[in-house]
């Protein structure tokens, strides 16, 4: 009896391994990584990125949305602004349906210490890029709030 469970424990990682559940490489993070900022609606991908404005002290990130081109779509490539932060690079998600692509994003407007994070959150039309709606959410000192449109 006691030498059963260290052979069941063996099999259980030999199948947990052989079925790729196992330890992933960096490749297999980096997949995961691009799956929070790429997304599909209406056959065309978007994808989310932040990039810092040149010569901006303290440095300001703009938060973009990018339509990939593709020869098989009625409209084609193109980006949208949807944000920005200041002095923090913001962190970014994505998803997509058919029904659009929403766009997730942290931001800060100010550089100091008593500035909070907040969460801006765009529903992008895919097929004008136009921002559908909004919500931005954040703290204060006296209260959370949340503001929409």
């Amino acid at each position: 009896m006691l030498n059963i469970k260290p052979v069941v424990s063996l099999c259980a990682s030999a199948g947990l391994t052989a079925c790729g559940a196992g330890v992933e490489g960096e490749d297999g993070l980096a997949t995961q990584e691009s799956a929070l900022v790429t997304g599909t609606s209406q056959g065309c991908t978007f994808t989310v990125s932040s990039a810092a404005r040149p010569g901006t002290v303290p440095p300001i990130y703009d938060v973009t949305v990018t339509l990939a081109a593709d020869a098989t779509r009625a409209f084609g490539a193109g980006s949208v602004a949807v944000g920005t932060s200041t002095g923090t690079a913001p962190t970014l998600s994505l998803a997509a349906n058919d029904l659009g692509v929403a766009v997730s994003y942290t931001y800060k407007t100010s550089v100091s210490g008593s500035s909070p994070q907040s969460l801006g959150l765009k529903h992008v039309a895919p097929d004008t890029l136009a921002i559908a709606s909004y919500a931005n959410f954040f703290t204060s000192t006296t209260a959370p709030s949340i503001f929409t449109f």
